[in-house]
């Protein structure tokens, strides 16, 4: 008997590497790079939270624009974490939304 395999979506392979808190973070369990969460993608590697804000919240992420987490969390990925500012602002967004350290998974 021959299995037949549907290919996993990309939105699906992500979001099996997020932890949900009940603070409303998404915390990223996949591979970290200087505590920035990485993911494939169609041959090339992404930071993790610029992949959730082009592909989860399809919304355009102009190359004059970073993003920064308005909880605090530098493994949170939820796109309604998420602010653009201007390259080369540093920007530090007390918003509670989140805690800085949360628990580990």
């Amino acid at each position: 008997m021959t299995r037949t395999y549907k290919k996993k979506t990309a939105r699906w392979r992500f979001m099996q590497k997020v932890y949900y808190h009940s603070a409303g973070c998404w915390d990223w369990l996949g591979y970290k790079k200087e505590d920035q969460g990485q993911f494939m993608f169609e041959g090339k590697v992404w930071q993790a939270r610029r992949w959730a804000w082009s592909f989860i919240a399809s919304k355009p992420l102009p190359s004059s624009k970073n993003i920064v987490m308005t909880c605090n969390h530098i493994s949170c990925v939820n796109p309604d974490h998420m602010k653009l500012v201007d390259k080369g602002t540093q920007g530090h967004y007390d918003y509670k939304t989140c805690i800085k350290e949360l628990p580990k998974a």
